[in-house]
């Protein structure tokens, strides 16, 4: 639906880190959008076909929600600073995060973003350094208890990295 509606935005958090290749359970989707107002328009109107209504609470007694204001998303309901907004919709819970904590908004992440698939979309994705940081930052317990699988992919990508690094000195690759 993102895709559909030209949605500028980066996939952070949980359903990141699955993407990377990190199998922590994840139940809900993060995303930090472009802030320009046409685009926050786009994610509106593609929130919208999804009825999405506020989330409240999320807890052991299950999810709160409440009905949106005016029953439409609009830009207004998405400020620039502050916490995430969260949306329970048909498909589940989606987080629209203006600023994630350690790592900033829509164009900080995008410095490093990587490109995953999600069926047949293709979404931009948070790297793996932005995804540790902000976890960190955040200091939530679920957060901590992805940390090490995040940082084991991070080392094993970097040590990959290293050995595919050849000396010219070495004279010719082997073909």
């Amino acid at each position: 639906t993102l895709a559909a509606y030209r949605v500028d935005y980066l996939l952070i958090g949980g359903q990141a880190a699955r993407l990377h290749g990190v199998q922590h359970p994840s139940y809900d989707i993060d995303l930090v959008p472009r802030r320009s107002t046409e685009n926050l328009q786009r994610l509106c109107d593609a929130l919208n076909l999804l009825h999405p209504r506020w989330l409240l609470n999320e807890g052991p007694g299950g999810i709160v929600e409440a009905r949106i204001d005016g029953r439409w998303l609009e830009p207004r309901h998405f400020p620039p600073t502050g916490p995430a907004v969260g949306l329970v919709t048909r498909l589940g819970v989606i987080d629209v995060v203006a600023e994630a904590a350690a790592v900033g908004g829509h164009d900080a992440w995008a410095r490093r973003a990587t490109v995953g698939r999600v069926g047949a979309a293709t979404v931009r994705i948070g790297s793996l350094e932005d995804l540790i940081a902000s976890k960190e930052a955040a200091g939530r317990p679920k957060d901590y208890a992805t940390l090490p699988a995040l940082r084991e992919l991070l080392a094993l990508q970097r040590r990959d990295d290293r050995s595919k690094v050849r000396d010219p000195a070495d004279g010719p690759a082997d073909e």
